[in-house]
């Protein structure tokens, strides 16, 4: 038998490893969250809403370890994160935001000026500004949570981002993450928040309004997050996670293809203003999100491999018990040595 082809079968074999595991290889990122599911899930309540949220959390958090979140009206003062989560909030009137990081990774920062909460109108629409330091002793990065006053609704039909600009009230929030940045040195800032900007409003204006320090501003697509009230019209993009580092951002907009039957609350004409959840995955380099490979590749790429692989093991467990037959019959058929010849 030709032995070498088996070797270079088994060699080919192989080398498509290396190809499997490019594939399957996820570059460490930072995972940030936004959901602002709003305070008729919670005060009117409808099919447990309250409760579904709740559970949800517990789900997401871990299922896209997620390092930051902002939610936003989220209105149960009982609510606990889960276990591995901690969060701070801040009221301002009715409104609320609770900011969640991940214990596993990172600590509040407790030096002075590392931790301002406020209002960005009086009385509503509150926001929190922490410096958050790793565990791991990797750089330190400030996160702000916060939601943002609507502007004047003259802007929605304008499809200006000046007259955005003009009646945002970012301000607050501008000063205390100028504050922040100055004492502690640092310049890394992430942004988490129902932003009440239309899609005519880029990233980058809001950026520039909060006077944050751009290095690279990058930032999650505009999703059509808002809200169950408006049927999700596309000029919602509402809500949006910001940085002014890395290279990309990766988005996934949960619930994409309908909302569970408990996010419906509905009272008379009334509906509840119901967000979808955004998910951001902050890369470190640009070309580090995924791009979905074609399943079909993928899948013919590994049974191909698992079967070159189970064939070559067949064969050289065929050439090992061929090889020991013919080692027996040579045992057998070798001439034994005569007593009476000595």
């Amino acid at each position: 038998m030709n032995k070498p082809w088996i070797f270079t079968l088994l060699r080919r074999s192989l080398a498509a490893w290396p190809c499997l595991l490019t594939l399957c290889k996820s570059e460490s990122a930072l995972n940030l969250f936004m959901w602002s599911p709003h305070w008729q899930c919670f005060v009117w309540n409808q099919n447990d809403c309250k409760g579904e949220v709740e559970k949800a959390l517990e789900t997401f958090f871990p299922a896209f370890d997620i390092d930051f979140a902002a939610l936003v009206e989220l209105a149960d003062s009982n609510y606990t994160t889960p276990d591995g989560w901690s969060s701070n909030q801040s009221h301002c009137g009715h409104d609320l935001v609770n900011l969640v990081f991940n214990t596993n990774k990172w600590r509040m920062a407790t030096s002075p000026g590392s931790y301002i909460a406020g209002c960005m109108v009086p009385n509503d629409r509150p926001f929190i500004v922490q410096l958050f330091e790793s565990n791991s002793g990797g750089e330190p990065v400030i996160v702000a949570g916060a939601h943002f006053p609507h502007p004047d609704s003259s802007t929605l039909h304008s499809e200006d981002s000046l007259e955005y600009k003009a009646t945002a009230n970012t301000g607050p929030l501008r000063d205390a993450i100028a504050y922040i940045k100055d004492s502690s040195g640092v310049n890394k800032v992430i942004v988490i928040a129902d932003t009440n900007a239309w899609t005519w409003v880029p990233t980058s204006t809001i950026m520039e309004m909060l006077q944050i320090p751009s290095g690279t501003w990058v930032s999650t697509s505009l999703e059509r997050s808002c809200c169950f009230d408006a049927d999700f019209p596309p000029e919602y993009a509402f809500d949006r996670i910001m940085a002014n580092f890395g290279g990309s951002m990766h988005t996934t907009m949960l619930y994409e293809d309908g909302l569970p039957v408990w996010a419906n609350q509905t009272k008379g004409q009334s509906r509840g203003a119901f967000h979808k959840p955004i998910v951001g995955r902050l890369y470190e380099r640009p070309s580090a999100a995924p791009t979905n490979p074609n399943p079909l590749n993928v899948f013919l790429l590994v049974s191909t491999t698992v079967l070159a692989t189970l064939l070559v093991s067949l064969i050289v467990a065929w050439l090992c018990c061929a090889r020991c037959r013919g080692s027996h019959s040579d045992r057998r058929d070798m001439p034994t040595s005569d007593p009476e010849s000595d």
